[in-house]
This record gives C-alpha cells, sequence and structure tokens, in this order.
C-alpha cells in the first residue's frame, strides 16, 4: 500500500503502476486499441472480415474488463459506420453481424463457468450468491451507477461524489493528476497533428482517405466525451480505469 501510494504522489502514469500489479487494465486497453486498427483495416481494404475479428477482440475484451471495456464500443461503431462507403443497409446488416460476434465471444467464459458442477466452480468475486452472473451484472454493473459501489470502500483513489466530467477535476488529486500525467502527451501531440491536417480535413478533395480520417476524428471525439462522461457518471472512479 505505501509502495502504491508513493507512486500515486509521484504522478507515474497510471499504465505503468497497473503494468506492475495484478490487474488487467493495460491488457483491455491494447485489445481496445487493437479494434480500432482492425476497424480501420476493414475500412481501408473494404474487407469486412476485419470487421468480425474486431467485434471478437471486443467481446474477449469484456471477459478481461467487464463494462469498463465495451464503454468506447458506440465510439467504434460510429467510426465505421461513418468511415464506410458500403451501402447504408449492408453497413447496418454487417454491424449487427459484428454485434452477434462480439456477444458470442464475450459470453464463452461466463457461460463456461456456469455449467461446470457447482462444487466445482470458483467462487465469483463481489457477488452475493457466488454466481458469475451476479458479478457481472450487479456488483461490476448496476452497482456502478449508483452510490452502492462506495459503501464497501473508503478507497482514497475513489471518488464519492459523481459529477458530470468528473476526471477533468484537477481539485481531486487522485484523478487530476494522473489525468493530466496519461494523458496530456496524447492531447498535445494530437491537437498539433488536427491543426497540421485541419486544411486537408475540412477542405480536401473527397477521398476515401479524407472520408475515414473525419470518421476517425469523429470516433475519438466520441470516445473521449462518453467514456469520459460514463466513468465521471459512477460510483467508483480509479485512477486505473483513465486507460480506457
Amino acid at each position: 500500500t505505501e509502495i502504491y501510494t508513493l507512486s500515486l504522489h509521484d504522478a507515474l502514469p497510471i499504465s505503468v503502476i497497473t503494468s506492475r500489479s495484478d490487474t488487467m487494465d493495460s491488457l483491455m486497453m491494447m485489445l481496445l486499441v487493437l479494434t480500432a486498427w482492425l476497424i480501420t483495416l476493414a475500412l481501408q481494404s473494404r474487407n469486412w472480415r476485419y470487421l468480425l475479428i474486431a467485434a471478437a477482440v471486443i467481446g474477449l475484451n469484456f471477459e478481461v474488463k467487464l463494462f469498463e471495456a465495451i464503454l468506447p464500443v458506440p465510439a467504434l461503431v460510429l467510426y465505421y459506420l461513418a468511415g464506410s462507403d458500403e451501402p447504408v443497409r449492408r453497413r447496418i446488416a454487417l454491424t449487427a453481424l459484428a454485434g452477434a460476434v462480439a456477444l458470442a465471444a464475450g459470453l464463452i467464459w461466463p457461460v463456461a463457468i456456469s455449467l461446470a458442477p457447482s462444487h466445482e466452480r470458483p467462487y465469483a468475486l463481489g457477488s452475493s450468491d457466488g454466481t458469475i452472473w451476479n458479478s457481472m451484472f450487479v456488483f461490476d454493473g448496476l452497482n456502478r451507477l449508483g452510490n452502492g459501489g462506495n459503501q464497501a470502500s473508503g478507497h482514497p483513489s475513489m471518488s464519492k461524489k459523481q459529477a458530470v466530467m468528473r476526471i477533468f477535476q484537477t481539485h481531486q488529486r487522485q484523478i487530476g493528476e494522473f489525468f493530466g500525467a496519461t494523458l496530456i502527451a496524447a492531447l498535445l501531440f494530437g491537437s498539433a497533428a488536427l491543426l497540421l491536417a485541419g486544411k486537408t480535413m475540412l477542405r480536401g478533395p473527397p477521398s476515401d482517405e479524407l472520408r475515414i480520417r473525419r470518421a476517425a476524428f469523429a470516433m475519438t471525439v466520441a470516445w473521449l466525451v462518453s467514456v469520459g462522461g460514463a466513468l465521471s457518471l459512477s460510483s467508483r472512479l480509479h485512477p486505473r480505469y483513465l486507460e480506457a
């Protein structure tokens, strides 16, 4: 605990601390980046198979970090729908098929656990009845939406006050310092890249590359706003959640 607290005070990038612990946020983050890259390949190559592989990765990522891992999914869906030049109906059909693949991949592990004999099942962490479903949808699901998640712990890295865009409130040291330490470089380099590409983004001649770039920009904005808002309104907010 002392080492972890010292690391917090040193404001090291949260991904470094997470990678040295038994949490899975770094793996979750890598799989999210992989998903976005696979969707980019699907758009550039017009090969729907990459989209289905991306959907399978989303499902597997749900098994890694549950609902935290699927918070960016609406932004990823927007990326594909806005970046594809397929007919609208085909885009919707492929998105629905990808959703089915993600659902199937995400349920492999909990279904396998549920089918095991009751005396051989591991007790699901946080559940009130020992089932994986209670742990997934109550302890790590509904309880994160209200204040119930705060009652069992007074951990200093949790913020009990829910507010819109709470992660940007720098007076909350545990969250504000890590937001700056983890994302300030990305924001600076990203802003510079947008300024350099702004003329082409806004006034460039129509092309496949321009369409995909614009869709990627929309995805990035939607990702930041939706995930930042969701985490700000959650009842439990660890600094490591910022990896999402």
